[in-house]
């Protein structure tokens, strides 16, 4: 049986994390990892985002958080310069390198408009 104090705890970084840092998922549960191991306890990190409220917290946490990191520095919908082909491999390259997948990336930067990443992003 699980102890139940530290199962709280472990979830309540877990929400901490989520509403501090523009993150992905896989950053998340690399954080998690982290936390269970630097405490050594027996918690799988998987478990704990697989719990309901947090899978209902994260249900578009990479969107949203890409939406929050473009907006962070400026790039996408937001970019003050015209998109030339060297700025576009520049955000490609931030947002891949921050872990998101192509499908977000490719969404974020050339699909969508200002108005709608506003949307997304009020959604946290």
């Amino acid at each position: 049986m699980k102890n139940k104090s530290n199962y709280t705890e472990i979830e309540s970084k877990a929400l901490w994390y989520l509403q501090r840092y523009a993150s992905s998922s896989e950053n998340l549960r690399n954080y998690l990892r982290r936390k269970v191991k630097d405490s050594h306890l027996s918690i799988n990190s998987e478990e704990i985002i697989n719990e309901q409220y947090i899978r209902d917290s994260v249900k578009n946490i990479d969107l949203i958080a890409a939406c929050r990191l473009a907006k962070k520095i400026s790039i996408g919908p937001y970019r003050k310069n015209e998109l030339t082909e060297k700025i576009k491999m520049r955000e490609l390259g931030v947002l891949s390198r921050a872990g998101f997948s192509y499908n977000i990336v490719k969404k974020i930067l050339f699909e969508m408009s200002k108005e709608e990443l506003e949307d997304i992003y009020d959604q946290r």
